[in-house]
């Protein structure tokens, strides 16, 4: 089951929010490395592109979520996986304490890629797309069950979202998908080129 939505107005509202808060989290990791408290400022240094979440437990940087200006966001967010939660089978008292445990921003621009990976930290995991350049990578969900590993039955005459191993999702500014926390999930690397960069804010919701 994946959820999907499109608010290309909040993408639009939170996207200068987002390059601020990217920003802002440079600045910061640079005076706390020269302060020697943090060993490195570079937000690439880990994953390969410029993400703000190896930095979301560090005290002396405000979380993406207390902003003001992402209030509107996070109620979006827990709305959509309330939702979401109720026709996976939740039950009321369940969505009825949703948190966001996480909530970061991400830049990515030509030949930068996240391999396969899941979000041990969540029970539901989304990403909010707010600028998506033409040619930028699509995201892969992978099928985690492993019958794919056994059988390949001969009476399947075609694909489809129902029977393939994984699921490719071209997304566009505004879309928002949400997945359970367990599903493998890939941004590619393409080697077409792409003007500009791909902003996503990613998240996990849990429940308390």
């Amino acid at each position: 089951l994946l959820g999907f939505d499109n608010n290309s107005k909040l993408a639009e509202d939170m996207l200068p929010v987002a390059i601020s808060y990217l920003k802002y989290v440079e600045e910061a990791m640079f005076k706390l490395s020269k302060l020697k408290i943090i060993p490195f400022a570079d937000l690439k240094a880990r994953w390969g592109y410029k993400t703000t979440y190896d930095t979301h437990g560090n005290g002396s940087i405000r979380k993406f979520q207390t902003l003001e200006q992402t209030q509107i966001l996070t109620q979006y967010i827990i709305e959509l996986c309330k939702e979401f939660m109720l026709k996976y089978g939740y039950n009321n008292d369940a969505c009825s304490k949703l948190y966001i445990s996480d909530l970061f921003v991400s830049e990515m621009t030509y030949r930068e890629h996240h391999p396969v990976h899941t979000h041990p930290k969540g029970t539901i995991s989304g990403v909010f797309y707010l600028q998506v350049p033409e040619g930028a990578p699509a995201i892969i969900i992978h099928d985690a069950r492993p019958h794919h590993l056994f059988m390949q039955d001969p009476n399947v005459s075609f694909g489809n979202k129902f029977n393939e191993q994984q699921v490719i999702l071209q997304p566009k500014a505004g879309d928002i998908l949400l997945w359970n926390s367990w599903l493998p999930h890939e941004v590619p690397y393409i080697r077409q080129p792409y003007e500009g960069s791909r902003i996503t804010i990613v998240f996990n919701v849990n429940v308390r």
